[in-house]
């Protein structure tokens, strides 16, 4: 028969929080609560039916344990409680520690904002709308600049009667 303090003891255990302080790249981290540091427990990440998405781990990263039975190196490690006020849009959106931040609104728009390098690879990219295209410094492609390039209408009339 369990005793009383033992049943106290797996209750105050089956939730708690602590800091991510050891991770490994099998999704699997240790976690300090209070000084005492778990054995290497198993993380959840995001993922819902219609998006996958993969956010490494951060050591010092607040996060709760999940022990059903109330031994916490026998639980899971639950990610991203919000601190306070952290949040402020109706869009959902990810912000890195550098400051770079996506931005979606479904059905609306895609926001990318970074003082980094924005680097898109694809095979072939089409804007398939009526809409326009800004853009504010210079372009370049692999054959020159790009930002004082222009045609001459005579000559662009010229292969319209051609073709």
């Amino acid at each position: 028969m369990t005793s009383n303090a033992e049943l106290e003891r797996r209750l105050n255990n089956i939730l708690q929080v602590g800091e991510i302080c050891e991770a490994r790249r099998d999704g699997f981290v240790r976690v300090d609560i209070l000084g005492l540091e778990t054995d290497f427990l198993p993380c959840f990440s995001k993922a819902t039916g219609y998006k996958r998405a993969f956010s490494p781990v951060q050591l010092g990263e607040q996060v709760m344990i999940l022990s059903p039975r109330g031994d916490t190196n026998d639980g899971y490690v639950l990610r991203d409680i919000p601190f306070e006020n952290e949040f402020d849009s109706e869009n959902e959106f990810i912000e890195f520690e550098d400051g770079t931040k996506i931005e979606i609104k479904m059905n609306d728009f895609i926001k990318v904002e970074t003082s980094n390098n924005f680097i898109l690879k694809a095979k072939n990219i089409e804007i398939d709308e009526n809409g326009n295209v800004k853009i504010k410094g210079e372009i370049t492609d692999n054959k020159g600049n790009l930002t004082t390039h222009e045609h001459d209408i005579k000559e662009h009339s010229k292969a319209i009667e051609r073709s």
